[in-house]
């Protein structure tokens, strides 16, 4: 089910089908190695840059597929693979570089691993909050503030158990 929040937020629900999420699934889980710590004062979380590890790797061509059939530009991409673990965050900012047009998210776990880590995104000086929702994606302009609440795992805190997200920015 697609929700259209505005203009400026698209929501897609159980977005994937379940063999194609699945597929996507299990090609992390082959590179679950690759995930490096990121920390500064304003967020902490682990993370797989595609450009670095995933080069040609079908997770990249599962991405450009969906957004492409949604009718984005889907051949300049940053694709990410980000977990936050208990007390991770995000805090509040934009990603309006100059060649960034939309950001995505898809969920990849649900609150059956973690509370918390929800995305807040600031519209016309009004918050939005959008609940962490398995195989959910969320499209929404780069220009948008926005930052993600703490997460607390539920199990171990490993990043198959946290708020796990195939995401990035689809560039001008």
């Amino acid at each position: 089910m697609t929700l259209q929040v505005n203009s400026q937020i698209e929501i897609h629900e159980n977005f994937l089908s379940d063999a194609k999420f699945n597929l996507l699934i299990e090609h992390i889980t082959q590179i679950q190695d690759k995930f490096k710590i990121y920390e500064t004062e304003n967020y902490r979380y682990e993370r797989i840059y595609v450009r670095e590890h995933l080069m040609g790797n079908p997770i990249q061509f599962l991405t450009r597929d969906f957004l492409g059939n949604l009718g984005y530009n889907n051949k300049n991409l940053e694709i990410q693979i980000t977990s936050y673990g208990t007390r991770e965050n995000y805090e509040w900012h934009h990603d309006d570089e100059n060649y960034r047009a939309y950001n995505f998210i898809l969920y990849l776990t649900g609150d059956e691993w973690f509370e918390g880590g929800e995305l807040e995104v600031k519209i016309d000086g009004k918050i939005q909050t959008i609940t962490p929702k398995k195989n959910t994606l969320v499209i929404m302009d780069s220009k948008l503030q926005h930052h993600v609440l703490p997460v607390v795992t539920k199990v171990g805190g490993v990043w198959q158990m946290s708020r796990l997200t195939l995401n990035g920015h689809i560039r001008k």
